[in-house]
């Protein structure tokens, strides 16, 4: 699948645009079941996150057992997704929502982060019946996009090499022909 674009925001002209699809397949949230199985060591039986000395890791402060898993290679907890599952859109959007902004206030349960990704989830993306059949699909196409200006600086979304929150998504529904941009700046 090609896509060109003309990418302007700003008032900057891109002179690169750095485009990588996304896959977009997840269809329920039983994809998160995992994070809240106790043995997993993130969630205790009363669904609380469990807590951990704290530590700084990629510029965040980790202080439990979730960002623990999401930030450190080293963790136990850290393969219990594997590398095409973080690429999910929907565990993108997840990622985002837990490791928060500079003034986040975390949550001390799993649950309203799985709420909100999953109303995020179904704003974002379109899903629809299969012809002849009962099988959902998704029909919207991701896009992770990076603009650089003339100097080979990234402007969209601003310095990403900076900071791992900072994204830029394309959401392309063909059906309603509709394009979507979807940005978190930490």
């Amino acid at each position: 699948m090609f896509f060109f674009f003309a990418f302007s925001f700003l008032g900057i002209i891109a002179s690169t645009v750095d485009v990588e699809q996304l896959p977009c397949s997840v269809i329920n949230m039983s994809f998160f079941d995992k994070l809240r199985n106790p043995d997993n060591g993130i969630i205790s039986i009363s669904g609380v996150i469990r807590k951990r000395y704290d530590s700084e890791i990629h510029d965040f402060l980790v202080s439990d057992k979730l960002r623990e898993m999401l930030l450190d290679e080293e963790s136990e907890q850290y393969n219990l997704y594997t590398k095409d599952e973080r690429n999910e859109f929907i565990f993108c959007i997840f990622q985002m929502l837990v490791l928060g902004g500079s003034l986040c206030q975390y949550e001390d349960t799993l649950e309203p982060y799985l709420t909100i990704t999953k109303r995020m989830y179904k704003d974002l993306i379109r899903v629809e019946k299969r012809k002849n059949s009962e099988e959902l699909s998704i029909s919207t196409i991701v896009l992770k996009v990076i603009a650089k200006d003339n100097k080979n600086r990234e402007y969209y979304p601003s310095n990403t090499s900076c900071n791992i929150q900072n994204i830029g998504f394309l959401l392309i529904d063909g059906n309603l022909r509709e394009v979507t941009t979807f940005l978190h700046q930490f």
